[in-house]
């Protein structure tokens, strides 16, 4: 028998809206954590975003939460917001070829 380990996850909340974005979520178990799993993760996602036609992905994190935002700095995202709680952080496409996109 084998015995599957979960460490953590990653995806989209919902689908893409009208513009063709999305916005992302993603977690891992604290034994995970620290490994660049997260990092690695969010580089191929925004990869597979971009390959299907998501113009832009968009993410955030609680001021407090330096992991998460580096998870994203390290991933190629920027800092495009804030507010009294969160850092908001998003990449975009403007390169999408046509008749590519979410509900393409």
């Amino acid at each position: 028998m084998t015995t599957a380990v979960r460490s953590g996850g990653l995806n989209f909340h919902d689908p893409a809206d009208e513009d063709g974005s999305v916005t992302i979520g993603y977690g891992l178990v604290p034994s995970a954590r620290g490994r660049g799993y997260a990092s690695k993760a969010l580089r191929a996602l925004l990869a597979f975003a971009r390959e299907i036609g998501i113009t832009c992905v968009k993410g955030d994190a609680d001021h407090d939460n330096a992991a998460s935002q580096h998870v994203m700095t390290a991933a190629g995202m920027h800092v495009v917001a804030e507010d009294e709680r969160v850092r908001s952080y998003e990449t975009a496409w403007s390169d999408t070829p046509p008749g590519v996109g979410p509900g393409q």
